[in-house]
């Protein structure tokens, strides 16, 4: 049953996706004890599922936040992983899709997976320098050999 609007979830976790779109301004929500109706019995295997512990930010002046920045250690491309460079990771990001692994997905097993992290931004800068520039480039080329016919 829920704290605040007294409605009945037949589960815990439809209770709580029930708190955190409706009562979402109230905060976390409280502790539950289960409970039946009359003549029914709880499950005694019944386990209670909490939500993830959220890590609360520390406010930050923009001072501190261009100190906390420049403090981070900085990961140049010439660390990428043996046998990797930026033009074929910016290969496999953009071919990832047509492989059936969306971007995001590649980019989290890249990341578990390499002592290298990657982003979305730095990535797609790789692509558009070594994949999409060197299409141009070409298309250029096959135009101007037209042209000089």
């Amino acid at each position: 049953m829920c704290p605040k609007c007294k409605t009945r979830k037949e589960s815990l976790r439809v209770l709580q996706g029930h708190w955190f779109r409706v009562h979402i301004s109230s905060g976390t929500m409280p502790f539950v004890a289960p409970s039946a109706r009359k003549k029914h019995v709880l499950d005694p295997n019944l386990k209670f599922e909490f939500p993830p512990k959220t890590i609360e930010k520390k406010k930050m002046t923009p001072q501190e936040q261009r100190e906390d920045a420049s403090s981070k250690a900085k990961h140049s491309h010439k660390a990428l992983p043996q046998g990797w460079t930026r033009e074929k990771v910016a290969r496999a990001y953009s071919e990832a899709p047509s492989r059936g692994c969306p971007k995001g997905v590649w980019l989290e097993s890249w990341n578990k997976k390499y002592d290298f992290p990657l982003c979305h931004r730095k990535v797609g800068v790789w692509v558009k320098k070594f994949i999409k520039m060197g299409i141009d480039e070409n298309s250029d080329a096959e135009e101007s050999s037209i042209e000089s016919d």
